[in-house]
């Protein structure tokens, strides 16, 4: 086919073209029954209408494939896609597109049904509305993905993730990512379900909003980790922690930060279940507002620790202080400092309960205000 194809109207039975289509393809109107194109496709494919059954492309996609409205059965695009890919309107049933994406991939619209991109995705991927079943990515993702709407099911994107990821909105199941994240990855929104990241982060890890159910974030954290206001469940945070890591607002759940904590650890807000740091924390850590259940603090602790507010159960740290502790404010529960504290300790505030300091104070012990127990208990 060396010159445009063009087809418009009214097709109640299926269209097929194969081979080589070296000019536009146009198909407009009511396809009531499936559309294959397989071979060459060297200039744009543009597919408006009623798609009723199935489209199918395969092959080499040269220039821009546009589909656009009612797409009622399966979008399958196989092979290699050189330039944009744009999918608008109501997609009824899977999307599937699958092998080299070299140019953008835009879904905007209503996914009713799974959404799997799968291979080489060498410029953005932008998907953009209500997604009602699983978007998938797999593979190699070179450029921003951008996931913005209606999530009413999993997210998984998987592989290598070279650029920033995006999600913006309502995230009502399981969010995961894993694998190698090269640059900033932002969730802002409602995360109704757990959040699972997994691997490498290099950037930033940004989630801001609503975070309903488990966040999990497991390997290497190499920039910042910033979470932001409602966190329902357990924050989880596992490997090598390597810049600062940000909590700020309600953390409902237990709080748990397992490895190598290289840089600062601050925790904003009100902590209404246990606080448990372990490993080897190498800046200050800061802790500060309403802290209503136990906070433990394991390891090495090589920088300051300041906890500051309401106390308001056990306070426990443990092994190696090697730099000043302060303690400041209501403290209703017990207080126990074991090991070495190689610096200052400062409780200033209101202690309520027994202080029990045990080890090698290599330093200064200052214990301000108000002391109260019954019995009135302090171990030094």
């Amino acid at each position: 086919m060396n010159d445009e194809v063009n087809l418009t109207g009214w097709m109640n039975d299926e269209v097929n073209l194969t081979g080589w289509m070296k000019d536009e393809v146009n198909i407009i109107g009511w396809m009531n029954d499936e559309v294959n194109l397989s071979g060459w496709m060297n200039d744009e494919v543009n597919l408006t209408g009623w798609m009723k059954d199935e489209v199918n492309l395969t092959g080499w996609m040269n220039d821009e494939v546009n589909l656009s409205g009612w797409m009622n059965d399966e979008v399958n695009l196989t092979g290699w896609m050189n330039d944009e890919v744009n999918l608008t309107g109501w997609m009824n049933d899977e999307v599937n597109l699958s092998g080299w994406m070299n140019d953008e991939v835009n879904l905007t619209g209503w996914m009713k049904d799974e959404v799997n991109i799968i291979g080489w995705m060498n410029d953005e991927v932008n998907l953009s509305g209500w997604m009602n079943d699983e978007v998938n990515l797999t593979g190699w993702m070179n450029d921003e993905v951008n996931i913005t709407g209606w999530m009413n099911d999993e997210v998984n994107l998987t592989g290598w993730m070279n650029d920033e990821v995006n999600l913006t909105g309502w995230m009502n199941d399981e969010v995961n990512l894993t694998g190698w994240m090269n640059d900033e990855v932002n969730l802002t929104g409602s995360m109704n379900d757990e959040v699972n990241l997994t691997g490498w982060m290099k950037d930033e890890v940004n989630l801001t909003g609503t975070m309903n159910d488990e966040v999990n974030l497991t390997g290497w954290m190499n920039d910042e980790v910033n979470l932001t206001g409602w966190m329902n469940d357990e924050v989880n945070l596992t490997g090598s922690m390597n810049d600062e890591v940000n909590l700020t607002g309600w953390m409902n759940d237990e709080v748990n930060l397992i490895g190598w904590m290289n840089d600062e650890v601050n925790l904003s807000g009100w902590m209404n279940d246990e606080v448990n740091l372990t490993g080897w924390m190498n800046d200050e850590v800061n802790i500060t507002g309403w802290m209503n259940d136990e906070v433990n603090l394991t390891g090495w602790m090589n920088d300051e620790v300041n906890l500051t507010g309401w106390m308001n159960d056990e306070l426990n740290l443990t092994e190696s202080m090697n730099d000043e502790v302060n303690l400041t404010g209501w403290m209703k529960d017990e207080v126990n400092l074991t090991g070495l504290m190689n610096d200052e300790v400062n409780l200033t505030g209101w202690m309520n309960d027994e202080v029990n300091l045990t080890g090698w104070m290599n330093d200064e012990v200052n214990l301000n205000y108000e002391m109260r127990a019954f019995p009135l208990l302090y171990n030094l």
